[in-house]
């Protein structure tokens, strides 16, 4: 039983995430987007390029990972996501899982997400978690605020 070597599951690091990304009500056109990913095993992370097209809207695909990890060890995950230009970095997103499956962090597919760098960040809570695990700028239908 504990010398058996585990053999790697597949591990949704972050969920996909596609929106609008506004200032002031207006679309960001062409808004370079950063999004770092962290995970047992590689604190590090990784960091990913992405680009809002001439709408604002943007689309960050899902990102998965083959680990090997024991009943000892609680599987973490974060994602941050920055929106950078010449003159300034602005989080949009900044969430946490801790169970591996699509869509964990707020147990369901987000509807219209609409990220509004003027709007204040604000901590939501997942669907069933009384923990926060979402600090972002971004609004959608149902979100629960903490």
């Amino acid at each position: 039983m504990f010398g058996e070597e585990k053999k790697k599951e597949t591990y949704v690091i972050a969920s996909p995430l596609a929106g609008v990304l506004l200032r002031d009500g207006k679309p960001m056109a062409n808004a370079r987007l950063l999004r770092r990913l962290t995970w047992n095993g590689n604190e590090e992370g990784i960091l990913q390029e992405f680009f809002t097209d001439d709408q604002g809207r943007f689309e960050l695909p899902v990102h998965e990972e083959k680990l090997r990890l024991n009943f000892l060890i609680q599987f973490v995950s974060k994602s941050t996501v920055y929106s950078e230009n010449e003159s300034d970095e602005n989080l949009i997103w900044y969430s946490s899982k801790l169970t591996s499956g699509l869509y964990s962090e707020l147990n369901d597919k987000l509807g219209e997400v609409i990220c509004d760098l003027s709007d204040e960040n604000i901590v939501v809570h997942g669907t069933d978690s009384i923990v926060p695990n979402i600090m972002t700028r971004c609004r959608w239908e149902g979100m629960k605020r903490a």
